[in-house]
């Protein structure tokens, strides 16, 4: 079993696993975005493994980058900070708590090839088929689903991956 950080507000189990599978600190980097991290023990860059980074902020959507919260910056404005303008991102997770039915519009609009999401839907808005849709259109498909039943299945974990658009052609 690999390594374990968790908090009351933090489970990096998942996080450590992806690091672990694919080769470790050098061969990847995993980031995490939760504006909380810097109230949490255990966090700090010194105690996590190498390859693991925390970031003191989350992310939001450009719909509500007009909440002016100083804690939040949009998936552009990330990649810009970090430098990771034009490249791949391998696997992008996403669970921010019914903060994707205003995001997922952006994720498809910035600068950086996003090749698989992984996402946790919280309830059915009324358009909530638009976010398939634009995944599709976009080139994705879902290769995984999961509902959470612990909630009554209002929760469901989606996989998307993104394939070459001759797949569509087809």
């Amino acid at each position: 079993e690999g390594s374990q950080i968790s908090g009351p507000k933090f489970d990096l189990k998942f996080e450590l696993a992806v690091l672990d599978e694919l080769g470790g600190p050098g061969r990847c980097e995993v980031h995490v975005f939760d504006h909380r991290a810097a109230l949490e023990p255990g966090l700090l860059p010194s105690q996590l493994p190498h390859g693991l980074i925390v970031h003191p902020w989350s992310i939001e959507g450009d719909h509500d980058r007009l909440k002016g919260r100083r804690t939040h910056l949009t998936l552009s404005e990330t990649l810009e900070k970090l430098g990771h303008k034009g490249r791949t991102i391998d696997l992008f997770k996403v669970d921010c708590e019914s903060c994707e039915w205003t995001q997922y519009a952006d994720w498809l609009n910035v600068d950086a090839d996003l090749k698989q999401i992984l996402v946790e839907l919280h309830g059915t808005p009324r358009l909530a088929t638009n976010i398939f849709e634009m995944l599709r259109v976009a080139g994705y498909v879902i290769f995984h689903k999961e509902v959470d039943v612990q909630y009554g299945g209002m929760w469901v974990e989606y996989g998307f991956l993104k394939l070459h658009q001759d797949f569509f052609d087809k």
